[in-house]
């Protein structure tokens, strides 16, 4: 059975070392602008790029969303837990159909906005966006993560974490201080690269096509 949302997870410890007691939801802004980029496949085509091209470190911790919110669990359980003032997106492009939830939090005075993706109805990422955070506190997160996956302090902009399951997780720290976490083993990315596979296919015959006619007229 699911908890609060709040249990066990990352936000939690978060909260901790801001010395909060309790982490307050914020009102609603402009969902839309913030989620039109994922009714681009590309979009997440670069977040699995992300994943690949960082070096890779290893961690015995399995990477998730909390003991009680893994990769894989539905959405009609999630949003069971969900805070009140969470938005739902749906995008279907190319037959290819996703949900994302999105909310935002308040800690120690700062907003931050988490992410949750869906394919088929099923939890294949999740991120925290921290749009305020200081640069001390981006290397105190940095140490949280290092801290709770159990690995060295290491740059975590160059590195990605993976665990056992191949889920991963890898940070951007540029005007937003973000934390993604992904399944990448999803079917969803395998959906991803037969799309691929066909459009280039698809390329490379209408190139053909055209070099064809091109030298059937000389």
């Amino acid at each position: 059975m699911l908890r609060k949302l709040r249990s066990s997870n990352i936000i939690e410890k978060i909260a901790d070392w801001f010395s909060l007691n309790n982490i307050i939801t914020t009102n609603h802004y402009n969902y839309a602008e913030t989620l039109e980029k994922y009714s681009e496949l590309r979009t997440y085509n670069n977040i699995s790029d992300k994943n690949l091209s960082k070096r890779r470190i290893t961690t015995k911790i399995p990477i998730e969303y909390s003991p009680f919110i893994q990769f894989g669990e539905h959405i009609k359980n999630i949003k069971k837990v969900m805070p009140k003032r969470t938005h739902l997106a749906s995008f279907n492009t190319r037959g290819v159909l996703r949900k994302v939830l999105l909310y935002r939090v308040k800690i120690a005075g700062q907003n931050v906005k988490i992410e949750m993706h869906f394919y088929k109805n099923r939890l294949f990422f999740f991120k925290y966006i921290f749009s305020y955070a200081k640069k001390s506190e981006r290397k105190e997160l940095v140490k949280l993560l290092s801290k709770k996956y159990q690995i060295p302090n290491l740059d975590l902009s160059v590195h990605a974490i993976f665990d056992k399951n191949q889920n991963c997780i890898y940070v951007e720290d540029f005007t937003e201080f973000t934390i993604s976490y992904t399944e990448t083993e999803n079917l969803f990315f395998k959906q991803l690269e037969e799309i691929k596979l066909h459009d280039h296919r698809q390329m490379v015959a209408s190139y053909n096509l055209k070099a064809q006619t091109l030298f059937s007229s000389l």
